[in-house]
């Protein structure tokens, strides 16, 4: 099982996603499991399903810039319209 919308969210962000969720039956609920590791393109780089184990990822820190530079999304952002928290 993939879920689209973590694909997504890396991809809006142009960064990477990991996401960790639970597996297997806890407390007599059954979970889903499905964690992830989702590159600034949107392609999953590791995944399990509904076993439990350990994801292990290697990430290129220079992607996500690279992708900024060919994708410039956040250049039409206007800054000034965002309240400084």
């Amino acid at each position: 099982m993939e879920y689209i919308i973590l694909r997504a969210r890396a991809i809006e962000n142009q960064v990477y996603v990991v996401a960790s969720k639970i597996a297997g039956t806890q407390l007599g609920v059954e979970f889903a499991g499905s964690s992830q590791i989702v590159d600034p393109w949107g392609d999953v780089v590791q995944k399990l399903d509904q076993e439990v184990g350990k994801l292990k990822a290697t990430f290129d820190l220079e992607k996500a810039p690279q992708i900024r530079k060919e994708v410039p999304l956040f250049d039409s952002r206007v800054s000034e319209k965002y309240r400084k928290l």
